[in-house]
């Protein structure tokens, strides 16, 4: 099954939180393991956390976030208007003195995959997640548990 999902959010702080809350009750509706719910909603926070300080807004004064949930794995995307920089990780010794800065490196760990790509419109950073059902992620289903007592 395919589950698609679009916002347009202000270029502002709480757009975070409001993506962050979309995509995890997407995927807990979905079944998705709450451990990769939890993954999902960091890199959605990151991803959007970095449109908001590395690029400017898109031409209507937004950024976009969109997903899409194809069978185990989710695709979040954000895209913001642009910016002076080119989204990557930071080398290891720099980001580890840096207050801030790490947020590709953890996405570089959790996902199985990202990327960004640049055109006249804007920045779109992208990542890959895992994101298997509750019974396929080790635990048993509630009919499979037996009656130990």
């Amino acid at each position: 099954m395919r589950t698609l999902g679009l916002l347009v959010l202000p270029h502002e702080l709480a757009s975070a939180s409001v993506a962050r809350r979309h995509v995890t009750d997407m995927l807990h509706r979905q079944g998705v393991s709450p451990d990769r719910c939890d993954d999902a909603a960091l890199i959605v926070s990151e991803l959007v956390g970095n449109a908001l300080r590395h690029g400017r807004p898109r031409r209507d004064g937004t950024l976009l976030v969109s997903w899409v949930l194809d069978g185990h794995r989710l695709r979040v995307e954000v895209t913001d208007g642009g910016g002076p920089t080119t989204p990557e990780v930071r080398p290891a010794g720099q980001a580890q003195m840096a207050v801030s800065g790490r947020g590709l490196a953890i996405i570089d760990v959790i996902a199985e995959a990202w990327g960004s790509h640049s055109d006249g419109a804007g920045t779109t950073v992208w990542a890959l997640v895992p994101a298997p059902p509750l019974r396929l992620h080790g635990l048993p289903d509630y009919g499979e548990l037996e009656n130990t007592g």
